[in-house]
């Protein structure tokens, strides 16, 4: 039970609801990610073409074929799925290439499938491309585009698979384990591409009976980070004089600026557990740093490094050319009282941090 200003509500009930372990799943990659290929059309066209092909052997039938047209008029039909052939790459007048072509003894469609890439680059070549005599022409595109471009009708990946979803569960689909493992593994690439929340009508609903409870909480916990902030800036602010310029306090977190270095720091809390403060050090706008820093081992860093092991050097996959994200360490929240976090701070900045980056400096 938590009591603050007479007011008592049962915090353990809240917190232990099923909603809130559902939403902590841990992601699990799909086959393309683990291979960083998840954001390149020619695997997602591939896999396109073969549950658009009917007589493939998902088991699906014509299931993706019927759901891609149920979502529009349009003038085409497969009376016979036997006579469907799916064809990939087709190259046109000018060398350029069509991503899919579905097709009978009598209708033609031209899709063109669109991740990330301009929409514009290649409709003219295959509007023009004098041996399609197509029924009909789809983009296919993750982001929502005027009905119409140009002689093409616009269709999302999302209003595809959503369609396929539904048309799967109302038709009672049964599959070998290892085609439902494709077609499943297929949709969950699709659904990749897109914010996808589940079971978002249970969550509403959790929210909504719990709004009073979840403000409370979130106010509690934005009261208790607001206190650790603001001691921590007077601790930073005495052990770093002279070596950083702080520079922004926005809500629970600051900024500074390391003195005559290509560095930032950040401290705030952690997005993953809220009882942990992060301080970390990254490189900005220094391109020969930041590569210095990518080579293996981090190159001249390494010697520096070796020498304060309690500093982390994160995940790379957010880097950019002239910016990294170079060492963090975190700090419990939960100790038995603030003075023995803070002492831990104050030890680690004098130690540690302070050291760090004069030793940064001399690198310079």
């Amino acid at each position: 039970m938590l009591t603050k200003n007479n007011e008592t509500f049962d915090v353990e009930v809240l917190l232990n609801n099923a909603v809130l372990f559902k939403a902590d799943e841990v992601y699990e990659p799909n086959i393309l990610e683990l291979a960083k290929v998840n954001n390149k059309e020619l695997p997602v066209s591939n896999l396109y073409a073969y549950f658009f092909t009917p007589s493939e052997s998902h088991g699906l039938g014509g299931l993706f074929l019927k759901s891609l047209l149920e979502l529009r008029n349009f003038g085409v039909s497969f009376h016979d799925y036997k006579k469907v052939r799916v064809h990939r790459e087709i190259k046109t007048d000018d060398g350029k290439y069509i991503d899919l072509i579905i097709k009978d003894d009598e209708n033609r469609i031209v899709i063109e499938n669109k991740l990330y890439a301009d929409i514009y680059n290649k409709l003219d070549s295959y509007e023009s491309h004098n041996r399609l005599n197509c029924n009909e022409c789809i983009i296919l595109s993750v982001v929502n585009l005027p009905e119409k471009v140009g002689n093409f009708y616009t269709i999302t990946h999302q209003n595809l698979f959503e369609s396929v979803e539904r048309n799967f569960k109302s038709e009672n689909i049964s599959l070998s384990e290892r085609q439902k493992v494709n077609y499943e593994s297929f949709i969950e690439i699709l659904k990749s591409h897109y914010q996808i929340v589940e079971n978002l009508a249970e969550k509403i609903e959790f929210i909504s009976m719990n709004s009073d409870k979840i403000t409370k909480l979130v106010k509690l916990l934005n009261d208790v980070h607001t206190y650790y902030i603001k001691e921590v800036k007077i601790v930073a602010k005495e052990l770093f004089k002279g070596h950083v310029k702080f520079t922004v306090q926005k809500g629970n977190s600051i900024t500074f600026k390391v003195n005559d270095l290509s560095l930032y720091g950040y401290i705030f809390f952690s997005d993953n557990d809220i009882s942990k403060l992060v301080l970390s050090i990254w490189i900005a706008d220094n391109k020969s740093w930041v590569e210095e820093w990518h080579k293996d081992g981090h190159g001249r860093f390494s010697g520096v490094l070796s020498k304060y092991s309690t500093l982390l050097v994160p995940d790379t996959k957010g880097d950019s050319a002239s910016w990294a994200s170079m060492v963090f360490r975190m700090y419990d929240l939960n100790i038995e009282n603030f003075e023995k976090f803070e002492e831990e701070f104050r030890v680690s900045v004098q130690n540690e941090w302070v050291p760090f980056l004069k030793e940064l400096k001399d690198l310079n």
